[in-house]
């Protein structure tokens, strides 16, 4: 059976999501229509078995999602800094 695991864009807009932007924003950051970004989001909902893009976000930041991430994805190094950003005790 094969795995599920994120395309490099599907975790560029979570990145993008996980730093606090908007739809919109997120189609303008990457070039794509606002359309294409809600499809987006719900294929990653779908994908890590969220309910909500902040709980997404949250276990995308908290580093959680790794089994969702190809050695491809890995390799091109599409974590960007985002799993930087969260830092546990200080409500960041």
């Amino acid at each position: 059976m094969r795995r599920i695991t994120l395309t490099q864009k599907e975790l560029e807009a979570l990145q993008y999501i996980a730093e606090g932007h908007s739809n919109p924003e997120i189609a303008e950051l990457m070039s794509v229509s606002p359309q294409t970004v809600k499809n987006r989001v719900s294929i990653i909902l779908q994908k890590t078995h969220t309910y909500n893009r902040t709980q997404a976000a949250t276990m995308y930041l908290k580093g959680e999602l790794e089994e969702y991430i190809s050695e491809e994805t890995r390799k091109h190094g599409v974590l960007l800094q985002a799993q930087r950003l969260y830092q546990p005790g200080t409500g960041q």
